[in-house]
Formats: C-alpha cells, structure tokens, sequence
C-alpha cells in the first residue's frame, strides 16, 4: 500500500504459521486452523443478495474474532439495512485451533492470541478486499471497532486514491502514543521486542504483553510484528515501520469519517474523543456520535447511525454486480457484463450491451437471441416492418392485404407495406419464369 513501510505482502490469515507450537495448554495432539478454512476465510453476508451496491468492511477488535456476538449481531443489522458485509480476521485477532479429547474420539476448540502479520501486510490486505469490492463496481466503506477502529483510520492516512467511500471508526483504541497507561505497561516487552531486532532476531516467535480492555494480556508474535503495533518510534525498526502517531493519522485522512462512541465507553473520556475528531480535516460529511452503550455494547446500536449517516451525504444505489448500469434485479445476467435484457427467459440474451464489443461479447459465454418473442420472426425484421419483438404478432396481418406477418417474412415481403405482398412476389416470379422459358 502507498505509504506504508516496512514489510511487503498481503496478510494471509493463518496462513504465516503453519507449525504452530506442540505445548499450547499442555497438549501435543492439535490440528492447526488451517484444517478449518472457514476461519480464515473472512465472514460475509449478503455475498450476492445485498440490495444496495456498498459493502461495509469490519474489522473486528483486538485479540478479537469476526464471530464474536457483538460483531455478528452488528453484521446482520447492517445486512438487513441492504448492506453487503466482509469480516476479515485480522492479524491482532485470535486464532483458533483443535485438539483431541482425551478419549482421542473428538475435536476440542482452542484459541490463544497469536498475532501473525504487520501492520502494513494487515493494511495491505484491507487494500486487496477493498479491490475486490470495487471491481464487480461496489462502493466500500471501512470500518472497524477498537483497534479496528485504529487501523481504519490509519488506512484513510495512507491510502492516497480514492477506493473508499468513507470510514467508519467504533470505540477506536490503542490509540499509540496518546494510550498513556498502554504504553508504560508495554515498555519493557517494547523493550525485550527492540533488543530481539537488533540482536537479528526480529522474526523469532516470542511472547510480548499488550494491554486490553484494562488488563494486559500476553500474545505470541515476533519482535517485528509486535513493534509495528507498539512503538511510535520511527527509529524502533531499522526499516522504519512503526506505528503511526494517532494525531498525525488524523490530520491526514481525507475521506468522510463516522466516529462513533458509547457514552458508558471509559475511553471516551480518556481519549476526549470529541476532541480527537476535531483534528480530522474539514470533511463537510464527518460526524461525531455519542450512543448508548459502553466500549463493546456500543456494537449493538450503531446500524441505525450508520445507516442514516451515509444517506445523509451520498445515494445508496440498487445492487449492480457486474457494473454494467443495470441494478441486479432488473438485470437478467447480473454476473455477466455483457447483456442485460432477456425478454423471453430462454437464457439467451435480446442485446449485447452498449460498449459490449466483439472480444466482449466472445468472451461473454452468451449467445444473442434473434427471435426475442418466439414467434417465428427475427427481431430485426419485426423492427424494420414496425412489428413488436416482444410479442407473438405472427398470426395478425399489420398491412391488411390478407397475409399474416409470418407469411409475409417467410415470403421476405414487407408485412407493413401492402404493396409488397407475397401475391406480388409470386407474380414476379411467375413473370421471370415466363421470360426465361420464352428466352
């Protein structure tokens, strides 16, 4: 991503430790997650039904998963509202694993806090989602609670294009430097992670302490993972990855911003959270909003002003997946950019559409239908003699002279002009065929 040092590569959940180690709670028969590729592939809702044509990326909190109630609860309201939503599993989420019981006769499920890619492989990965999104022509909005909250407003900091329409900040955390008890709490495994990179360790799993919801809690990772969500120091990596100070993220995002608090939130005091929303730039479209609950409750009354918040400011259009102009239920080939329109529901399509040349349409896997109506007459020659394509008209007689528009086409005479008839076509046959016979 464009901005972000450090480490390149996208974020793979679970995918960076494929040996995770044999000791976890004292057992050594586990299967790693990875046998259980639901987990790592992120939650989505409204895949291919959403009604409108936004997706709202979720990140979840720290040592956090997509599947925690509050997020679920929050996900399905919003998916209600129309929304499509992706939940990723992020790199400071938990991570599950399995064991066996002691009979060895069934699977127990496990997590540990494990955090498995930087931040700007995390951000990268957001950034791969978000292309998805847009390219089957989706506006994307960022949010994400508690760190997650953090880090969508770190992507708005770096992220230089204009590939979201607005983020979305819940409860927002770890808010690196201004996280004062954060960071003494930290010092020492701050300390134990920068001694570990400069002794050339910096990528051997270890264990480090983080602070969360009050306590510290102890996580696995390496020295170099750690310190990128840490350490506000750019001299701490000697690459110069860092986490970025929360006031000068704030003083360079650009995109619309929805900062949302629980009034029984402690970090809303703590961080005067008011206060930090005003050093985001002018956007006429930010809003601060205070919502009954506290750090995590908060989840739980937020679809509503979401939802009111970005109709405030810009149009929720219909679902349009394959971005040809035509909503998805209006659309007979919602997947196929090629055609839209499929009168008679045969599977073949009456039009290619606009812009759909050639390589488009060989490519489609369609085949037009010149006979929209099935009544025996091509679309073109119902057009050109005034008939309807999309109604059966073979039987009537438009121009009177006594035979049906379908003789008519089966004799390639006009069925909308009288005086081309198919008793004049036969004339003129029957006249040719007497000068031949006389010649």
């Amino acid at each position: 991503m464009n901005g972000c040092g450090g480490t390149t590569g996208i974020y793979t959940p679970y995918g960076q430790w494929t040996d995770l180690p044999a000791t976890l709670d004292g057992l050594s028969d586990y299967v790693p997650i990875t046998h259980w590729p639901d987990y790592a592939d992120p939650m989505v809702i409204n895949e291919t039904t959403a009604a409108t044509d936004v997706t709202i990326i979720l990140m979840h909190g720290k040592n956090g998963t997509p599947w925690f109630t509050n997020q679920v609860t929050l996900a399905n309201e919003l998916a209600a509202l129309g929304f499509k939503v992706v939940a990723p599993t992020m790199p400071w989420g938990r991570k599950l694993y399995y064991t066996l019981n002691a009979e060895r006769t069934a699977w127990i499920q496990h997590s540990y806090f494990a955090w498995d890619g930087d931040m700007c492989q995390a951000m990268n990965y957001i950034e791969a989602l978000v292309a998805q999104e847009r390219a089957i022509g989706r506006r994307v909005l960022l949010m994400g609670h508690s760190m997650g909250g953090r880090h969508a407003l770190i992507y708005g900091h770096l992220n230089t294009g204009d590939d979201i329409a607005g983020l979305i900040t819940s409860a927002p955390g770890s808010l690196i430097p201004l996280a004062r008890r954060a960071m003494d709490e930290t010092a020492a495994s701050r300390q134990k992670a920068a001694n570990l990179v400069l002794a050339g360790h910096g990528d051997t799993l270890d264990t480090f302490q983080t602070l969360n919801t009050g306590g510290l809690q102890t996580i696995t990772t390496t020295a170099n993972i750690y310190l990128t969500y840490h350490d506000p120091d750019p001299d701490a990596l000697p690459d110069g990855q860092h986490s970025p100070d929360i006031s000068n993220v704030l003083a360079n995002v650009a995109e619309p911003v929805l900062w949302l608090v629980g009034v029984d939130d402690a970090l809303r005091v703590f961080y005067e959270s008011n206060d930090l929303f005003g050093k985001l730039t002018g956007n006429d479209s930010n809003l601060y909003q205070v919502l009954p609950g506290d750090h995590l409750s908060v989840l739980f009354n937020e679809s509503a002003p979401i939802h009111q918040w970005f109709t405030r400011w810009s149009t929720i259009n219909p679902a349009d997946r394959d971005a040809d102009g035509t909503a998805d239920v209006d659309d007979a080939f919602p997947d196929n950019p090629a055609a839209a329109t499929d009168t008679d529901g045969d599977g073949q399509p009456d039009a290619w559409n606009t812009g759909c040349a050639e390589d488009c349409q060989a490519g489609s896997g369609l085949t037009l239908d010149l006979d929209d109506d099935n009544d025996g007459m091509t679309d073109v020659y119902e057009i050109e003699n005034g008939l309807d394509p999309r109604v059966d008209d073979a039987a009537l007689d438009r121009d009177g002279d006594g035979y049906s528009n379908l003789v008519e086409f089966k004799a390639g005479t006009a069925a909308g002009d009288p005086a081309d008839s198919p008793a004049h076509a036969l004339f003129v046959l029957d006249l040719l065929q007497f000068l031949l016979n006389e010649e």
